[in-house]
């Protein structure tokens, strides 16, 4: 079981990477080329995919936990990453201006902080994070 639920994190990690390669995910693939086709389409349908994968990940997190001490903290850890989402997504809207680019540019981040938080919750810290891009001071 184990080497499965390895397996998946894997591929899961590989996506939210963004690797578009159909064999690791071509669902995520075909939903990727049609919201390049038309975004306010498409676009919660590569959301809700995504949530999907979100939910089996931290399922299996909280599944694979070493005690109960460490599902408490992946627990509490969840409920704040989606309170961060919520008010994520509405600043997003802000950002594009509440214009004609507000849904689609808050879907695009919603898409975005569900595929980095599976990064979170499938990628141990000393196996693959990769350096956060420092910007300078403003």
């Amino acid at each position: 079981m184990k080497t499965i639920t390895i397996a998946i994190i894997l591929t899961f990690v590989t996506i939210a990477n963004g690797a578009e390669d159909e064999s690791i995910d071509p669902r995520e693939t075909e939903l990727i080329r049609l919201v390049n086709q038309a975004p306010k389409l498409h676009l919660q349908k590569l959301l809700d995919y995504n949530l999907e994968k979100l939910e089996i990940i931290y399922q299996s997190a909280l599944k694979n936990a070493d005690d109960d001490e460490h599902r408490k903290a992946l627990k509490e850890s969840q409920d704040a990453w989606l309170k961060f989402y919520a008010a994520d997504s509405v600043v997003a809207g802000w950002n594009a201006k509440e214009g004609s680019y507000a849904y689609p540019a808050q879907m695009e981040q919603k898409v975005y902080q569900v595929r980095l938080r599976i990064y979170q919750l499938s990628t141990p810290f000393m196996q693959g994070w990769q350096e956060v891009p420092r910007i300078p001071k403003p």
